[in-house]
């Protein structure tokens, strides 16, 4: 909630710009309802793939777009991609892994840098590992996934065929 509350804030005034709280597997909004849907770096957690592209399928127009950026296992992309057709999408998915891999090490002073400024120096005491873990700090388990060709980080701009 403090992130509705956060972006209603920021963006008053804009039109057509609206935050409403919901679930990825249960969408609060009628079918056909958007042109596009975006979701970044947050699929992986959800736990139900086929409901998910069920879902986002649900509530786009006939041709709209799914712009979808992600990480999983290399090797489960695939599947992955067969449950995007299955579930009437078409569009190609691009690997950016070694762009990704790039970028954090670039930033890796800058991301260290907000967790110093952001986070309570008790906290960092006690979860500083988890942290650069969650950033993907250069040296971490997360980041070394990455290097090593295990986790692919994926973009694509899915079209709605149904």
């Amino acid at each position: 909630m403090n992130a509705i509350r956060y972006c209603t804030h920021r963006y008053t005034g804009r039109p057509n710009v609206a935050f409403v709280c919901g679930h990825a597997l249960r969408l609060p909004f009628p079918d056909r309802s958007f042109d596009v849907v975006v979701n970044v770096e947050a699929s992986h957690v959800y736990g139900d793939d086929d409901s998910f592209f069920r879902e986002v399928s649900r509530v786009l127009t006939r041709d709209g777009k799914f712009l979808y950026a992600d990480y999983r296992r290399r090797d489960n992309v695939p599947a992955l991609q067969r449950l995007a057709r299955d579930t009437g999408f078409a569009g190609t998915f691009h690997d950016i892994t070694a762009n990704v891999v790039a970028a954090c090490e670039l930033d890796a002073g800058r991301r260290q840098a907000l967790i110093r400024a952001g986070v309570p120096w008790y906290y960092r005491i006690l979860a500083n590992q988890q942290l650069k873990r969650y950033a993907a700090i250069p040296g971490t388990p997360n980041f070394q996934r990455f290097r090593d060709g295990d986790r692919m980080y994926f973009m694509t701009c899915l079209t709605q065929l149904r």
